[in-house]
């Protein structure tokens, strides 16, 4: 499609292994290139020497949360898309997000379907 953009670089942030496993999995099959993060400090170092198109970030992260995550990410690259994912936060959690710019939620678990849809809002 015309309008959408082209996304090559995902940074996925997620302590569970099958959580970025699956995502890494899903993206590379996409066409994009995936890296993967354990911790937001982590992310936010990777996020420091390169750019990344969209990030999909869980919420309840060991250390630094997902929310602080982000927003050192948007202290980078102001511009930065991102999905947060949670199989606990609160409404108020994600309605602070989406403040910020997060274009969406994913809640855990969810599907092949429910990541590409979130994918391609990315898109937009």
């Amino acid at each position: 499609m015309e309008n959408e953009k082209s996304i090559t670089s995902v940074l996925i942030v997620d302590d569970s292994p099958i959580i970025w496993l699956f995502l890494e999995q899903l993206f590379l099959s996409e066409g994009c290139d995936v890296v993967t993060a354990e911790t937001g400090e982590e992310a936010v170092e990777y996020f420091k020497k390169r750019v990344f198109d969209v990030a999909f970030i869980d919420i309840r992260l060991t250390g630094m949360n997902g929310l602080e995550t982000y927003k050192e990410m948007l202290k980078i690259n102001p511009k930065t898309k991102a999905i947060m994912m949670t199989a606990y936060a609160t409404d108020e959690i994600i309605d602070e997000a989406v403040k910020l710019g997060v274009v969406g939620c994913l809640r855990k678990p969810f599907g092949i379907d429910e990541a590409l849809q979130s994918f391609n809002k990315l898109k937009k």
